[in-house]
């Protein structure tokens, strides 16, 4: 008596559920749905109740990770009580699917897409094709790779259009970064994608590997281009990503940016090629997703030092100081004005990656993170490494900072789902010309199946009425007509 539904449902594999009386099978399979439903609500409750102490940026996402890792071990599990005790019965197929679409579209504010995104980005990073053995391990006998069993999660949620823009952010993370453990797999499972919710649903995601390979082909005409115009030494030591805006993510930009003499060269050069060979494009150069190699001499001793672009322009401004001075001191805002970096945040954590591995010194010394407006940096010109290539690591944004990508993000999907139910709200209106409120909220809802509300459709109708696009009937304030 005291058994769970899916103990129940195991001891009577032995009896079979099919030859049990309608009214016990109906109570078993009542009892099942609810135990899945109960189960899968408390693994993403959690969140939703908040915690004491706010997770990291990271933290947050390993958690979201965990969560997506326990739904579908519980939707496997009874999956095979499904399979084994209920033989497959429609009644326990429909409730196991309703008990995990509750689940998974319970978590407030759409976390369970951004989640899903998270889980797809654990997956597709070269450490965790390691972990599993690579390629080839990928995929065990539970019935596929993990990317394929987190389609079943993928399937039963409202939210996709939240879960697309998070997993167009990772993607274009990955791309940039070469830091996709399989490239076949990313495009694999962007197919995937496309085959559940259609061509249009992926089309940036494919823009994005699309970009990536005509990147290479200009190239190659740039190297060409290069060496003809400029020499055999203005073709080499520059690599040029071109992204199409509108396939990828909104990257915050730096116009005010001063470049070193020689990169700021290679900048026109490019930019002459481009532009006379594709005629009324606008390039805008996103300097925070720029990589440099960095040749620099400490001790006797060369170095390659790969680093960020904001990076190498605080180290350039010591390039003329001597190896056995050192005296060359900047404060902040000596070094905002020599690079033209206009936003403090990014030039404090610039400073603090180079002061924390040593090739900068800070003065006075202090265990403090935030710079002060008086401290001041100098060249450690006695730096010393065992490698004579050094990654210089940068440091993350805070994790409140984080938080508000993150919010940006729901925010500009939020904006998406306006945009969307307004156009929707008009072209119903538009031919039915006269239309009841609740059969209005009815048709736009069956439309646009992203976890909307009545009340979404309702804020957008109000909103359309006071634009003058529909009005209420004199006759019937339950009903619109529509205004041509």
């Amino acid at each position: 008596a005291n058994a769970t539904p899916a103990e129940a449902a195991v001891r009577a594999r032995g009896t079979s559920v099919a030859t049990a009386t309608p009214t016990a099978k109906a109570a078993l399979l009542e009892a099942f749905g609810a135990y899945v439903r109960r189960s899968a609500v408390q693994i993403v409750r959690p969140t939703v109740t908040g915690a004491a102490t706010p997770l990291t940026a990271a933290a947050d996402r390993r958690d979201g990770v965990a969560r997506i890792t326990e739904l579908l071990r519980l939707h496997e599990g009874m999956a095979a009580v499904v399979r084994d005790a209920f033989a497959d019965d429609p009644g326990a197929s429909a409730a196991l699917r309703s008990a995990v679409e509750h689940g998974v579209n319970s978590a407030q504010s759409n976390r369970a897409a951004e989640w899903l995104a998270a889980y797809a980005d654990h997956h597709l990073r070269p450490a965790t094709a390691r972990a599993r053995g690579g390629a080839a391990a990928r995929a065990d006998t539970r019935g596929g790779s993990p990317l394929d069993r987190s389609l079943v999660l993928f399937r039963h949620l409202q939210a996709k259009d939240t879960f697309a823009a998070f997993y167009r952010m990772d993607l274009a993370r990955r791309l940039l970064a070469d830091k996709s453990a399989d490239p076949d797999e990313e495009r694999a499972h962007v197919a995937r994608l496309k085959a559940e919710c259609g061509a249009a649903y992926t089309s940036k995601l494919e823009g994005m590997f699309k970009d990536k390979d005509l990147s290479g082909d200009v190239l190659g005409h740039y190297a060409t281009y290069a060496r003809e115009r400029y020499g055999e030494r203005a073709a080499g030591g520059v690599s040029v990503q071109i992204l199409t805006t509108g396939y990828w993510p909104a990257y915050p930009q730096m116009k005010g940016l001063r470049l070193p003499e020689r990169v700021d060269e290679h900048r026109g050069q490019f930019e002459n090629f481009y532009t006379e060979k594709y005629q009324g494009r606008r390039i805008a150069w996103q300097y925070s997703l720029c990589k440099v190699t960095l040749k620099a001499s400490f001790g006797g001793k060369t170095y390659q030092l790969l680093m960020s672009q904001y990076q190498a322009e605080v180290l350039m401004c010591f390039e003329d100081d001597s190896e056995d001075d050192g005296a060359t001191r900047f404060t902040l805002s000596q070094l905002a004005e020599a690079t033209g970096m206009d936003e403090r945040d990014e030039l404090e954590r610039t400073l603090q990656s180079l002061y924390a591995q040593q090739l900068l010194l800070r003065h006075p010394k202090s265990k403090k993170q935030e710079v002060a407006d008086t401290d001041c940096f100098s060249l450690n010109v006695h730096y010393k490494n065992n490698s004579s290539r050094v990654v210089v690591q940068t440091i993350h944004r805070k994790s409140q900072l984080v938080a508000a990508e993150s919010d940006r993000t729901h925010e500009a999907v939020h904006r998406d789902r306006q945009y969307q139910m307004d156009a929707c709200i008009v072209r119903v209106m538009k031919a039915r010309r006269t239309m009841p409120h609740k059969d209005l909220v009815a048709e736009v809802l069956r439309m646009l199946p992203v976890g909307l509300s009545g009340s979404d459709v309702k804020g957008r109708v109000e909103n359309l009425m006071e634009r003058e696009y529909m009005e209420r009937s004199e006759e019937d304030a339950g009903v619109y007509n529509y205004l041509a």
